[in-house]
């Protein structure tokens, strides 16, 4: 999502609320958002949008991240409901699920990490309104409670993964690990 009028770009990292963020945003941006799906993936990295929008290399830039464990979960889960747009089979374990995507055209494995500069606030989906109050104040507009939107209801994810599994997601997402500090179990 993009702002030429509020100079802003709203990285959107897949299972970290951006459909939340997106239509709390959407009322306060109108007429002068940019929603260009054909030319850019919604969910592209930084370094794809600014390829695109080279005028965005001096706006306010902003993402979210989640726990990699968290996230793959949460991805899982909504790739099972009839909400998804390429709907799983409901019989698919978690596991089998990671199982499968391990090559290389599976899952979603990109690392989010690149491209981001000075002008990028990354809020943690683990203080989601907190950090999105953040964002409000950046832009100028009001603080409001976030709307839930695609979300997923699960225990917690420690609760889903095994050895294995837990292992070949550390090892897909070791950049955003590292990076970010994320630890299995926190």
């Amino acid at each position: 999502m993009i702002s030429h009028s509020h100079k802003f770009l709203f990285i959107q990292i897949p299972k970290t609320a951006t459909s939340s963020i997106h239509s709390f945003l959407a009322p306060h941006m109108a007429p002068h958002m940019v929603y260009d799906y054909n030319q850019i993936s919604r969910h592209a990295k930084y370094s794809a949008a600014a390829r695109y929008y080279p005028e965005s290399k001096n706006y306010f830039k902003f993402s979210f991240v989640r726990n990699p464990w968290d996230r793959l979960l949460s991805f899982y889960l909504f790739k099972k409901t009839d909400r998804a747009r390429i709907k799983i089979r409901d019989d698919l374990s978690l596991k089998d699920f990671i199982l499968a995507g391990k090559g290389e055209t599976g899952f979603n494995q990109k690392s989010y990490v690149d491209g981001f500069d000075e002008h990028c606030l990354i809020g943690r989906f683990e203080n989601l309104q907190g950090d999105f109050d953040k964002i409000c104040d950046m832009l100028g507009i009001p603080k409001n409670k976030l709307p839930l939107k695609n979300a997923t209801d699960h225990n917690h994810y420690t609760e889903y993964y095994d050895d294995e599994t837990r292992e070949i997601v550390a090892e897909k997402y070791a950049r955003d690990i590292e990076y970010f500090g994320y630890k299995y179990g926190e």
